[in-house]
Formats: structure tokens, C-alpha cells, sequence
């Protein structure tokens, strides 16, 4: 092969190591991060409600640290405390507000049997037309089913028990995995919770050393994160269990039966903007007013919800989120419905936090370059100065 052919030859260029070591490097750490969030997607809602009660209860546990002088201790009866302050009440609403759910359903089935509803066929005609056109159906609906279940109780083989049976221990088992995944997210969530509180500083150093801004900047970002959770905490759910706690007090001074089951609705109900408690308590309002004539409470109960909900919708939390997170309230109210529409009931939370972060982080972007732009002129100043103090030292010689 002559010299002529070997340089008509195409060439074959490598790329160099340390072109390529960060390139692979980058892509290995991104897989691994992918990794990371499916193995632990399925304890997202623990680790979610574990930052929340880790910003509520951090000073809590600074306190007792201060105090008992361990870790271990302080964390430890944080965790006793949040158990008995959060957890334990929640619990027992839980249980209450099922027992008045049951209720609700005996009610009803009361109702629909009782002359009451003779009163609400009389007073909206237009309601029992959209339901049925037999005006009197609730005279005679449940001999009718009574009636199709004795004439057709003998089709019923053996064939359709085994399925009735199947589907009856399908849904067994699918209520004990329930309770195992929540019995599992419950315990994930209190030893994350128990860690976060024990090592949380250790754990922040860390991050604060493989971060690649400075320290000042990442301590500005930590204390703005803390500050921007804890005004979420308190402008959105105190607020709204504050809400909820209201309505559910009118609900039982008015003598409406289940107050706690509503009061817990309307708690739910307070985080959509604009709609809010009214949603039950007007319900409740036209019930006091049209089934049990009582004009006084009906309007009564309209104004006080009302006044409840501007009153703590409109002045305070307002003053909350407004003052801490730095977001106008137009700006705050579209996070909000974003983030419900994307991440459901936990987007009340996501929608302002995104939100804030995204402002912090566009203004410690900010800070940075302006302290950049100082460090860079106070290099430059540097060896001017130097030199400055060079030439003045052979003056000093002289009169000496």
C-alpha cells in the first residue's frame, strides 16, 4: 500500500477520556436516580406527609434536644408527641366520621320511608319529576324489590353463589392489602420521620457539600424552603381544618344530625378556591329552611358561613401566604386549581410550593451572580492594592 492510498484512507477518530468520562458518568448517575424513584415511588404519599410533619415538628424537636442533651431521646419523643398530637385525634375522627356516615344512610333510608319526603315532593315537584315520573314511587319501591327478589330468588344456582363467594374473598383480600400497604406507609413514614429527625443535620451537610453552589446559597435556599412549608402549613391546612372545624360547630349549634361527618367534608371542600364550605353549608341551610321550616337558623346558618369563610379565606391566609411565600394572591390561586387538577388532594400543598420554589430559585440565581460579579471585582481590586502597598513601602524606608 503506497503513501498515495493510506491518506485517501477515511481516519477514525477517538474521542478522548475526559470528553467522555463526564458524559457517562452524568448518564450512569441519571439512570441510578431513575432507579431510586421506582423503587421508592410506591412510599411517595409517606415521604410527602413526612417532610410536612418534619417542618411542623422541627422545632419541637430542637426543644427537646436542647433539653434531654441525646438525639436518639429527643427524636424519639417527638415522635410520641406527633402520635398523640396528629395521628391519634386524626384516627379517631376517622372512626367517628365513618359511624356518622353510617348513620347517614340509616337516615336516608328513613327518610325515603317517612312523610318527610311527602314535604319535599310537595315543595319541588321539578325534583321528583327528573327522578321518576310516577309521582308516589316511594309508596311502593321497596315491595316492588322485595317483590323481584322472591319471584327470581330460584335462578340463583350454585354457579352464582361460587361467584358471589369469589368476588365476597376478592374483596377480603384486597381490604387486607389495603391495610398492609397502609399498616406499611404508616411505619416507612414514621422511621423516615424518626431518621429525618435524628440526623436531618448530618444528612443536610451532605448535601450541602456535593452541591455545586456555594454554601451561602444553599443555606438561602434551605431556610427559604423551610419558610415557604411552613407558611403552606399554616395558610392552607390550618386554614382549611380551621374551616372545617367552624362549619362543623354551626352545623351542631343548628341541631343538623352528623355535624363531625360534615365539618370534615367542608374541610376538603375549603381548599378548592371560590366554591369552599359552601358546599355544605348551604346544603344544610336550604335543609333547614324548606324540610324543617326554621327561617331563623336557615339564615343564621347562610350568614355565618359566609362570614367564616370571607373572613378566614379572604383576610387570613392572605396575611400568611401572601407575606411569607412573596406570590400575589391571582398568581397563588392558579397554583392552587393547577394543583389540584395534576396531583389531586395533595396539589393544595404541590401548587404554591412548585410555585415558590420556582421564585426562589430565580432569585437565588440572582444573589449568585451578584455575589459572583463582587467576588470577580474583588479579585480584580486585589493586585492593584498589592502593588499600591509595594510602592508605598520604599517611602516608609526612606524616612526611616
Amino acid at each position: 500500500m503506497n503513501e498515495s492510498e493510506k491518506k485517501k484512507r477515511p481516519q477514525i477518530r477517538t474521542v478522548q477520556r475526559e470528553v467522555i468520562a463526564p458524559i457517562a458518568s452524568g448518564l450512569f448517575l441519571i439512570g441510578a436516580g431513575v432507579l431510586v424513584f421506582f423503587t421508592f415511588r410506591s412510599f411517595g404519599w409517606a415521604v410527602f406527609m413526612a417532610i410536612l410533619l418534619y417542618t411542623a415538628f422541627e422545632g419541637i424537636y430542637h426543644r427537646l434536644h436542647s433539653t434531654v442533651r441525646s438525639r436518639d431521646v429527643a427524636a424519639s419523643l417527638t415522635l410520641v408527641i406527633i402520635l398523640f398530637v396528629v395521628l391519634g385525634p386524626l384516627g379517631t375522627v376517622l372512626v367517628l366520621v365513618v359511624q356518622q356516615g353510617l348513620d347517614i344512610v340509616t337516615y336516608l333510608r328513613g327518610f325515603v320511608e317517612s312523610e318527610q319526603i311527602l314535604i319535599l315532593a310537595k315543595t319541588f315537584p321539578g325534583l321528583i319529576d327528573l327522578i321518576t315520573e310516577r309521582s308516589f314511587f316511594w309508596v311502593y319501591w321497596l315491595d316492588r324489590l322485595f317483590l323481584v327478589l322472591n319471584e327470581y330468588s330460584d335462578v340463583v344456582d350454585s354457579l352464582r353463589v361460587g361467584e358471589l363467594v369469589g368476588g365476597a374473598y376478592s374483596y377480603f383480600l384486597g381490604g387486607i392489602g389495603m391495610s398492609l400497604a397502609f399498616i406499611l406507609n404508616l411505619s416507612f413514614g414514621l422511621i423516615l420521620l424518626y431518621f429525618m429527625f435524628r440526623e436531618g443535620d448530618s444528612f443536610y451537610q451532605m448535601i450541602r457539600r456535593a452541591m455545586p453552589l456555594s454554601g451561602d446559597v444553599v443555606d438561602q435556599f434551605k431556610d427559604r424552603m423551610k419558610e415557604i412549608l411552613q407558611a403552606i402549613l399554616k395558610g392552607n391546612v390550618f386554614i382549611a381544618i380551621l374551616q372545617g372545624t367552624m362549619v362543623g360547630v354551626g352545623l351542631w349549634f343548628c341541631g343538623i344530625p352528623n355535624a363531625l361527618l360534615y365539618g370534615s367534608v367542608a374541610t376538603f371542600f375549603s381548599i378548592i378556591p371560590v366554591i369552599g364550605t359552601a358546599m355544605v353549608w348551604g346544603p344544610a341551610a336550604l335543609f333547614l329552611y324548606f324540610l324543617k321550616q326554621d327561617t331563623v337558623l336557615a339564615v343564621g346558618l347562610a350568614v355565618y358561613g359566609l362570614t367564616c369563610y370571607l373572613v378566614l379565606e379572604n383576610i387570613v391566609k392572605p396575611r400568611i401566604l401572601d407575606r411569607k411565600l412573596g406570590v400575589h394572591s391571582l398568581l397563588l390561586f392558579f397554583a392552587i386549581l393547577g394543583g389540584l387538577k395534576e396531583f389531586g388532594i395533595t396539589g393544595f400543598i404541590l401548587g404554591p410550593l412548585i410555585l415558590a420554589i420556582f421564585l426562589t430559585i430565580w432569585r437565588i440565581y440572582h444573589i449568585w451572580e451578584e455575589s459572583e460579579e463582587h467576588e470577580h471585582s474583588h479579585t480584580a481590586m486585589e493586585p492593584s492594592r498589592k502593588s499600591g502597598e509595594e510602592s508605598a513601602s520604599p517611602g516608609k524606608d526612606d524616612r526611616s
